[in-house]
């Protein structure tokens, strides 16, 4: 499944549009694009008759190609470039849509399911850190957490409706069409690309000094590892319990539509409020009250309540992730470049998402455990 993160950091390119020109086109396209399959591919594999296991495996798999591939594409950007590595990221993505149509056109490409599970991970990593890089050189000090609310929530203004669209796609012609679309959309989406002559950045990158941060910055990376586990708890696998529960593509799309479109007027104010009374206090009161909902959602994963709990808990979740963000953004801001210091931030997560998967695998059967589980990395946030 593609995570929010391809959603998420289209913002920074609303404070860049002069420096950036075409390339803010291109994103934006291609952010609609990626909305209307975000929640949908872990779908489609349960529809071909893979198991649940199967499916966390595949997420394993991808999010974990996601982390380690972090030090090869910090190479890959510095070398290349950001323009270059952007136009790269694109065909991967389609060679996965494209991948997974076969699959389901030729169930003997189905065992192979962890080529379009690498091609995933390489893509995110890839998109993920030419973008956040730009943002971290862009954002203000003097209000880290306003320009991080901004960057998680400016860029679902047009994508709230994806997720719907992608749900009555697949209601109408089925998932093959839908990534077929898709496909052919972000392909579009590279036309203003290909008219920019010269290159938009080349930041500075070398694996020493981003694997330096895990002696100067461990309390963080320890901190990063209990945050992706609530973090992706919350952004697929209430998705998946979501349909489970309802057996409904089209009501699945319209419920994430539902929290995108909260979830960007609440970051909004929450990355103002983080600004007026400290990263440190909004985190531990974010911290708190989601350990509430996350201790609810596994107490009512198996009831109708369910579905209404999950879309506050969606909305409750801005209020650790954007003092999180604003916080690693802001020490990558002081670092000349900030490229290493995001690599490090993606890697260093890669063992918290394992856990995480790995405990799905085993325990795919009792979904309520995830929720307790992220209920617990919630609280442990508030000590930091």
């Amino acid at each position: 499944m593609l995570t929010k993160n391809h959603q998420h950091h289209i913002d920074l390119l609303v404070q860049l549009k002069g420096r950036l020109g075409r390339i803010y086109s291109h994103l934006l396209i291609q952010a609609f694009a990626v909305s209307m399959i975000s929640v949908f591919i872990p779908i489609h594999l349960l529809k071909l008759g893979f198991s649940l296991e199967t499916v966390f495996l595949f997420l394993l798999i991808q999010w974990g190609c996601f982390s380690l591939l972090a030090p090869v594409a910090g190479l890959v950007i510095q070398r290349v470039g950001v323009k270059e590595v952007i136009m790269l990221r694109t065909p991967l993505l389609i060679g996965a849509l494209v991948f997974l149509i076969y699959m389901d056109a030729k169930p003997f490409l189905q065992p192979y399911f962890p080529v379009a599970a690498l091609m995933l991970g390489a893509s995110s990593i890839l998109y993920t850190l030419s973008i956040t890089s730009l943002f971290s050189k862009s954002m203000r000090l003097k209000s880290p957490g306003s320009d991080t609310g901004k960057l998680f929530s400016l860029p679902q203004i047009g994508t709230i409706a994806g997720p719907f669209v992608g749900g009555f796609i697949i209601l109408k012609a089925g998932f093959p069409v839908l990534f077929a679309i898709v496909s052919v959309v972000m392909l579009l989406s590279l036309i203003p690309i290909f008219r920019i002559k010269k290159n938009v950045d080349h930041p500075d990158f070398t694996a020493a000094e981003a694997f330096g941060f895990f002696l100067t910055h461990k309390k963080l990376a320890f901190l990063l590892n209990i945050y992706s586990i609530r973090l992706f708890v919350i952004y697929m696998v209430v998705p998946i319990a979501i349909y489970l529960s309802l057996n409904d593509v089209l009501s699945l799309g319209f419920i994430v539509s539902c929290i995108s479109l909260l979830t960007m007027l609440m970051m909004l104010k929450i990355g103002i409020w983080t600004d007026k009374i400290g990263v440190r206090s909004m985190l531990k009161f974010g911290a708190i009250i989601n350990c509430l909902f996350f201790f609810i959602l596994g107490l009512v994963a198996k009831m109708p309540v369910f579905i209404y709990i999950s879309v506050a808990a969606g909305l409750i979740s801005a209020f650790a992730d954007v003092p999180i963000e604003s916080n690693v953004y802001s020490i990558a801001k002081r670092h000349k470049s900030p490229l290493p210091f995001l690599v490090f931030k993606e890697f260093s997560s890669a063992i918290g998402r394992a856990l995480l998967f790995v405990f799905l695998i085993l325990l795919a059967d009792k979904l309520e455990l995830a929720f307790y589980l992220a209920s617990a990395s919630s609280i442990v946030l508030a000590f930091f």
